[in-house]
């Protein structure tokens, strides 16, 4: 239960980071937009700083969730941050939701869930050894370079979709990096087995 708590949590504190972090963008000029100049824009506003807090609390929440519960378990609890951010930002920002939209969010939670029951995962495998990281490190990297290089092309919902497909599979390697880290924290060496790994700073 401790595992599903802060996963929740995590889906939560992620959600309102998002709602902050693109409150605080709005008010950034387009021509900003993919430039690192957009960068010291945005440290320049509290709302996006406060954005960037609750990320950090959000990563908290995983490596807890993460520590305490699998990750075939943990990752999927995640996905009620997309409800959770859609109606955050609906009051935040002031936004109607179309009903629509929450169909197509109630099918892919259902989705989920039929698909967790069928599946019932379950075990907490070991940490990863050796090499088996730098082929997925290699091949996670170019796939994420191909998603923002082409979003560099092109505007609008197309270029939303392509950063989201990005941010979600930064957010999975992620995972699965803390989730390797975690592993070494419990595997009998502490602290300082967590600390001394490369993991922890890949995240």
């Amino acid at each position: 239960m401790i595992s599903v708590l802060f996963a929740v949590l995590t889906a939560l504190t992620n959600g309102a980071a998002s709602v902050l972090q693109r409150r605080a963008a709005r008010t950034v000029p387009d021509s900003e937009a993919m430039r690192l100049s957009l960068i010291g824009h945005l440290l320049r506003r509290r709302t996006w700083l406060a954005g960037i807090g609750l990320v950090i609390v959000a990563a908290v929440c995983q490596a807890v969730a993460l520590a305490t519960g699998p990750i075939a378990v943990v990752q999927p609890i995640f996905v009620i941050e997309l409800p959770a951010t859609l109606l955050m930002a609906g009051f935040v920002m002031r936004v109607r939701l179309p009903a629509s939209l929450w169909y197509a969010v109630a099918a892919m939670t259902l989705g989920l869930a039929l698909g967790m029951i069928s599946a019932a995962p379950q075990g907490d495998g070991a940490a990863v050894r050796g090499a088996v990281w730098i082929p997925a490190l290699i091949l996670t990297g170019l796939f994420e370079a191909a998603l923002i290089g082409t979003a560099l092309g092109v505007r609008g919902n197309a270029r939303g979709a392509l950063l989201g497909l990005a941010a979600a599979c930064g957010y999975a390697l992620t995972a699965a990096l803390m989730k390797d880290a975690m592993a070494r924290l419990r595997g009998g060496g502490g602290a300082v087995a967590l600390l001394a790994s490369w993991q922890l700073y890949a995240t």
